[in-house]
């Protein structure tokens, strides 16, 4: 497994997870690679990495549950709130990957955000504020 996670170091690129949806507590996953600048990307590497998946409420002081090791293209996660909105993946940046939200999830966190940025820990609002920057997915 170490091994597997040390591919990581080894390549022009890193994983990035994408919510592909939600089902009540249940979020579905799909990795694919993160390039800081996609003409980087040959479309010739077809790495998977193995990810230590973990995911947290705004306003909590631990991960829920264990961690969830997605060594696949696809993967899921179980929270414990079906209901809650938003929520954190990669809490504390645990893990050298980063994450995209479906469309609801980002409104959601930035509307935390506006609220009471403390709810969110200090490095997921790193990652809330810059990823979407770095990857250009603010909305037109």
């Amino acid at each position: 497994m170490l091994s597997d996670m040390l591919k990581i170091f080894s390549k022009f690129s890193f994983p990035v997870l994408t919510v592909t949806s939600r089902n009540g507590a249940t979020v579905r996953l799909s990795q694919g690679k993160f390039f800081l600048y996609p003409f980087d990307d040959d479309g010739s590497d077809a790495t998977l990495w193995t990810v230590p998946v973990t995911a947290a409420l705004p306003g909590s002081s631990s991960a829920e549950g264990d961690i969830v090791w997605m060594d696949g293209d696809t993967g899921q996660l179980d929270l414990s709130d079906a209901s809650a909105s938003p929520y954190l993946i990669n809490f504390r940046q645990s893990g050298y990957y980063r994450v995209n939200y479906d469309e609801d999830n980002w409104d959601a966190l930035a509307t935390n955000l506006e609220m009471n940025m403390d709810n969110i820990d200090p490095l997921n609002r790193a990652q809330v504020i810059f990823f979407p920057a770095e990857a250009s997915l603010f909305p037109e």
